[in-house]
Formats: C-alpha cells, structure tokens, sequence
C-alpha cells in the first residue's frame, strides 16, 4: 500500500538530515582515529614548505607530541605495549631518526590530490594534526550529501532521508570519518564520479572526475579501467579507440605519479602491508614471494568472510535482482569486479580498502525499497530531485 508522505516533510526530512549529519562529522572532528599513515602525510604537508629533514622532523613530532591524547601520542612514538614489537622498533626509529623518517616520504606522495588539499587547510590555518583530520571530515560531509542525492533519485526526499543517514552511520562508512587517511576523500570522488556517468548520463563530468581519482589513490585506476571497459565493449557509449587512449592516460598517471613521488617499488608496499613496516624503506632490499602473497590471500579471504563482505554482499545482491534502476545495476556490477580485482592484486580486507564496495552495495539495496510514494513519483517526474 502506497503512503502519501506530507509536503512538509519534504523540507523538514532533508533538514534533520543535514543536522545530524553535522552533528555525526563534529563527533569524528573531535574524537578522529590518528593512524600511523598520519605520520607520512603530515610529514609531506611539511616538505611542501620546507626541503630541510630537520625542520621536518621537528614540524610534525613537536605536534604529535604537543597536540595528541596521551594514547595516541604514545602508539606514533612506538611506546604503546600492545604494538608489535617490528611495528614499535619502525616507529620508535622515525621519532629518533630525521633521515629515516623523511625516507617515509615516498610511500604516501603518491597521494598528490589528498596531500594538496591537506596543504590547503594547513596553509588556511590548520595544525598538521587537524589538516589530516578535516582531510576525513569534510569529505565525509559531502558524501553524506551525495548519498542523499542518490537515494532521493531512488525513494524521494522524505525516504531519502532516513537511509541515507543509516548508511553514513554504518560503521564502514562513518569510520571513513575518523580515519586521517585519504579513503573517505577517494571513496566520494570515485562515488562522484559514478553517480555522474551513470545516474545523470554525464560522460565528460564523470570521466573527467574518475581519470582524476587517480591523483587521490593510484588504485582507483583500476576502477577506471573497469569503468571504461564497460563504457566501450558493453554499452559502446564510448568508441573503443577512445577508451583505450583514456584507459593508456590513466596507467601512464599512475607510473608519472609513482615517477616523481620516488616510489620504492610493488615489493615494499607488500612488505609494509603484510609483514610489517621497516625501518628506513630508502636503504631496506624488501622481500615478497609467491609463498607470502599465498598465506596474505588465505588470511585475506578468512578477513572477508568473518567481516562485513558477506553482508553487503547480500544486501546488494537483493538490490541488484530487485532494483528496477539499470543505473544502479550497472554501477554494483562494476564495483563488484572492480572490488575483486582489487584483493586478488591486494589480497588486505581491511573495511578502508573495501568502502566503495559498501556504499554502492547499500546504495544497490535502496534502490529495490518498494516505498516510492505518490509525493516522490511527483518529485521525480517535476525533476525536483537533483
């Protein structure tokens, strides 16, 4: 039975929306998550202005041992007891070692896009500290908008409302919030840029955001691939040449980003990522083999199945066979084999890895909510909804 939503509530539904969302971003604002990687990004905001290791070191250090709770401040230093002792002795070594510490710089200046608007909030006043934290909190903002778009195409404003801010709540996606690392701000370009070639049919917009997702995490070239092989051999909305030359400017971004930035190479990323951080990367002969990559997949798929993919999974597959949106097919299809291609190359489950495959999932499952109402078809219709 259909329910006519009041015309007020049209209004006052988005409004509280908007509130609380706040409300939820003030928290994270002031009880973030300060991660390791914080260290790495702080750190390239402040060689930005300088070139001299010292006053680096001391830039980032004097806040981290000035501006962090006691706990925090402790597990940066490698002093936390609960740490692993390889993580500690890293750790412990950076806080120590000027010269060690600045050859961390390359493993997070393949960040370019995130790094520049962390120097942005920190040329407009911001401590080190807090630029990381608004590098989460505002993006988490505007994708909270975006979700809220997106479903009010799907269920109208008043519906709209409500599973929107269910969906910024859930744990995988609100942590995003907290975390001063660049996936909140990668998880709202790609989903950007996704809502724009498939939702509004917005070709250039849209893959003029996704070929930028790059300079925000080089592994959303993935994506990117995936998105313009389906583009040119699915639906053809693009001309095969045309999606082989974008396709060659993104992997030829990713190897420039990766160029000037000095990466160490795949084998120490691995080696950061599954065994464990080392002391100085710029003078460490990494080790990664094929026996390595095969215990990092099994503990990576026991991750999956113990955590939040099987969830998801099924929320999103009932959105798929039930959604009457093709658009909303198509993108969870996408994201799907994009998501698998991901963890087959980078076998880590971690929730950060995984936030677009969440969002889109859930985003899939509100598109099947049978509740759009007479007002909402009015709103649709009438192209009140953005």
């Amino acid at each position: 039975m259909q329910i006519s939503a009041k015309p007020f509530l049209s209004i006052a539904a988005p409004f509280i929306f908007f509130l609380l969302l706040g409300a939820v971003a003030w928290h994270s604002y002031h009880y973030p998550d300060y991660g390791i990687d914080m260290l790495g990004y702080m750190e390239n905001i402040a060689a930005l202005e300088t070139s001299n290791v010292n006053e680096i070191h001391a830039a980032v250090y004097g806040e981290v041992r000035s501006r962090l709770p006691e706990k925090a401040r402790d597990h940066l230093l490698g002093l936390d007891k609960g740490t692993p002792d390889l993580q500690n002795s890293s750790l412990q070594d950076r806080a120590s070692n000027p010269r060690h510490f600045a050859e961390f710089l390359p493993c997070f200046a393949v960040r370019p896009l995130y790094i520049e608007l962390l120097h942005l909030f920190h040329k407009c006043g911001a401590s080190l500290v807090k630029a990381t934290v608004l590098g989460a909190v505002l993006p988490y903002v505007a994708l909270g908008a975006l979700l809220f778009v997106w479903s009010q195409r799907c269920v109208g404003s008043v519906y709209a409302s409500a599973l929107a801010f269910l969906l910024a709540i859930t744990p995988p996606v609100w942590n995003l919030s907290r975390m001063t690392e660049p996936d909140c701000m990668s998880t709202l370009w790609v989903c950007l840029a996704l809502y724009l070639i498939f939702e509004r049919n917005s070709l250039t917009a849209g893959l003029t955001v996704l070929l930028s997702s790059v300079y925000v995490r080089t592994d959303n070239v993935l994506l990117v691939l995936c998105v313009l092989a389906y583009l040119g051999v699915r639906t053809k909305q693009v001309d095969k040449w045309k999606a082989a030359v974008l396709a060659g400017v993104a992997v030829a971004s990713v190897y420039t980003i990766n160029h000037f930035a000095g990466d160490y190479g795949w084998r120490l990323l691995y080696y950061r990522g599954f065994i464990a951080p080392p002391i100085a990367p710029g003078e460490f002969v990494a080790h990664f083999s094929l026996a390595d990559y095969e215990r990092a997949l099994r503990s990576g798929i026991a991750a999956l199945i113990n955590g939040n993919f099987v969830p998801y999974l099924f929320f999103g597959m009932i959105g798929y066979l039930a959604s009457t949106k093709q658009s909303m097919r198509k993108v969870f299809g996408i994201v799907i084999v994009f998501s698998a291609m991901h963890f087959i190359i980078f076998p880590l489950a971690l929730d950060r890895y995984l936030a677009l495959y969440y969002v889109v999932a859930s985003l899939a499952a509100i598109s099947a909510v049978p509740v759009v109402t007479k007002h909402a078809e009015a709103e649709i219709k009438a192209g009140v909804v953005a």
